[in-house]
């Protein structure tokens, strides 16, 4: 969640770095580096304004010794005239050897492999992020997670596989008010909605029945369970699979025992091809949200979304043009559906499909240019299309 804050909060950063120089160079075994990415965006939409956005997240690297580590990622931008800070993860790791580490903190979500793998703008092919893996719109996963994990990799034969498992508050089930009975809960309006603060950006409308992933505090006892298993069919190509569960509703409630599970499975490949004189890029990732029916209105209903995305980037890596071979070409089809219910806001299937050419100018940035085409529809029947153009400057430092 991103809070408003004045200049001053930029000179507050500044003296904490250099007291972290100032202390590390008291320890001779400790490291420090600062890396990070920003970016500006231009979006040009149809029927809606068009915009500039721009933000940088400066992310902070300290090691001690050959066992301690500490990461942790601010994000610093813009909203409505004023500066907005937000944490994007902060974590410490204690690493037992070169097969496990255990983490502590707030992190990057490791079921959600684009989140925590290819989200940083320098990274990411396209200008936005994949339906029901953004925190705009109907969002089926989190972006980050606070608890801990262990995690680390072990060889399987001539190849080798990762791991992730932990345990963390849980995201909180978007409830009517007048079923909440404890101080604190979510609030809601008269048009069945609240203002959900998600993992980054904006808060949006959420509706009844959708998941709130700012997870900041627990709403009940329960935590949230899970993990993800990779195995590395060659060394360029990764499948995963991932799973969660946790209580989700209020506790004091009647749906203080209502469950959600989380299914997802993900591919990942890079790899050069010789006879197409460059390189290709495969992502995909499908997820699938079970909520419990727990039979009292107006929650009453089977309550399952799924979402996934397929991305295909080619570079022509090995042509003597300079151009040319910075060129890359992208193709994106995403697909968000939700419970076909007239009576539910925010129900609407959503398809979209992207076209990007990015031009880098340098290893870690690059110009991106993409045009996508949109539809929605809804429960009873109306289909909406829009499309939409984005550009955007990227650098990674």
């Amino acid at each position: 969640m991103k809070y408003r804050l004045g200049v001053w909060a930029i000179l507050v950063l500044v003296m904490a770095v250099e007291q972290t120089h100032a202390q590390s160079s008291t320890v001779p075994s400790s490291k420090f580096l600062i890396k990070g990415f920003g970016y500006t965006t231009f979006e040009n939409s149809q029927n809606a304004t068009s915009n500039f956005e721009t933000s940088f997240s400066p992310i902070f690297l300290w090691k001690q010794g050959e066992n301690i580590f500490f990461e942790g990622e601010l994000e610093v931008g813009f909203n409505r005239g004023g500066l907005d800070f937000g944490l994007e993860y902060a974590q410490i790791f204690y690493i037992f050897n070169d097969y496990a580490m255990l983490g502590m903190g707030k992190f990057l979500n490791p079921i959600n492999y684009f989140s925590e793998r290819i989200h940083p703008a320098w990274i990411n092919k396209l200008p936005d992020m994949p339906l029901g893996i953004s925190p705009a719109g109907v969002n089926l996963l989190g972006g980050t997670q606070l608890g801990l994990q262990l995690r680390g990799g072990l060889p399987v034969g001539n190849s080798k596989m990762t791991y992730t498992f932990f345990l963390t508050n849980g995201p909180q089930l978007v409830q009517p008010s007048e079923h909440n009975g404890n101080e604190g809960t979510i609030e809601i309006s008269d048009n069945n909605s609240i203002m959900a603060p998600m993992d980054e950006g904006e808060p949006i409308p959420q509706a009844f029945g959708l998941l709130n992933f700012f997870n900041s505090n627990d709403n009940n006892d329960d935590k949230a369970v899970g993990g993800r298993i990779a195995y590395f069919l060659t060394p360029k190509f990764e499948v995963g699979y991932s799973y969660m569960t946790a209580k989700v509703g209020t506790q004091g409630t009647e749906f203080e025992n209502v469950r959600a599970t989380h299914h997802v499975l993900d591919l990942n490949y890079i790899g050069d091809w010789p006879t197409l004189k460059g390189k290709i890029d495969l992502r995909a990732q499908w997820v699938l949200l079970n909520i419990d029916n727990p039979n009292i209105a107006p929650l009453n209903y089977e309550n399952k979304s799924s979402a996934w995305y397929a991305q295909f980037a080619y570079q022509p890596t090995n042509l003597e043009n300079n151009f040319w071979r910075n060129l890359e070409f992208i193709v994106r089809y995403d697909q968000l559906d939700r419970p076909d219910l007239e009576e539910i806001p925010m129900s609407a299937d959503m398809k979209r499909i992207s076209f990007g050419i990015d031009y880098w100018v340098s290893p870690s940035s690059m110009f991106k240019f993409a045009w996508q085409s949109f539809s929605s529809t809804h429960p009873d029947g109306e289909e909406e299309k829009t499309s939409r153009f984005i550009t955007q400057f990227a650098l990674g430092f």
